[in-house]
């Protein structure tokens, strides 16, 4: 909730800032007029993409690192031992974040441009989308146990690639319901305690009827 009212208050800020020393440079008639909205749609696409983008970027980083804390916690709870689990460092996750946010605007241009084919192009790039980020997601949710047990991006990628309906379920549920003000953070932290169980159950760490 915070950094969705931070991104909308430097959006709103940027906006007004923005066109309030744009628009008294344009003078009147119709071509003026015109040139004036052309510019100021201009600066308002401009000021939402940058937006999402820092919204994207913050979400990975501080709420992913966030989720990192609380599977450590989950996890010694459920008594991992402590010569297993390894705190991940914050680094890491701006590291990971960064490539996240990357991933995701390169999923979205390729379904733009997919989506510009007529009659099927909207259909098939939004689904193409939602499969791509879902799956981002659950690679991201099942790797927070993986890091905490010093398992490598290879190693992460080997074990979703083998679990891959599990990876995709969570994150089709997640994704969606992630997006609701308010809720998704409770979502995103369920969604968690969840995969951390359900990691264990996958790896052989705890049976299945426990």
């Amino acid at each position: 909730m915070l950094i969705t009212g931070f991104a909308l208050a430097v959006l709103i800020a940027a906006a007004v800032l923005l066109i309030d020393g744009v628009v008294p440079q344009f003078g009147e008639g119709w071509w003026q007029t015109t040139l004036m909205v052309l510019t100021v749609v201009g600066i308002a696409a401009l000021v939402i993409g940058a937006t999402v983008v820092c919204w994207l970027l913050l979400q990975n980083i501080i709420a992913g690192h966030l989720l990192s804390k609380l599977a450590e916690r989950v996890e010694r709870e459920l008594g991992i031992d402590e010569g297993q689990i390894a705190s991940v460092p914050f680094v890491w996750q701006v590291r990971d974040g960064a490539l996240d946010t990357g991933l995701v605007l390169a999923i979205h241009s390729v379904a733009f441009v997919v989506g510009l084919v007529p009659v099927i192009g909207t259909v098939v790039g939004f689904v193409a989308a939602f499969g791509a980020d879902a799956l981002v997601m659950g690679f991201d949710m099942m790797g927070h146990p993986m890091k905490l047990r010093g398992k490598t991006f290879t190693q992460r990628r080997a074990f979703v690639r083998e679990h891959l309906p599990e990876t995709m379920g969570i994150g089709v549920v997640t994704l969606p319901l992630g997006l609701v003000p308010v809720v998704g953070g409770f979502v995103a932290a369920f969604s968690l305690v969840g995969t951390v169980l359900l990691y264990r159950e996958l790896a052989g760490e705890v049976s299945p009827e426990a």
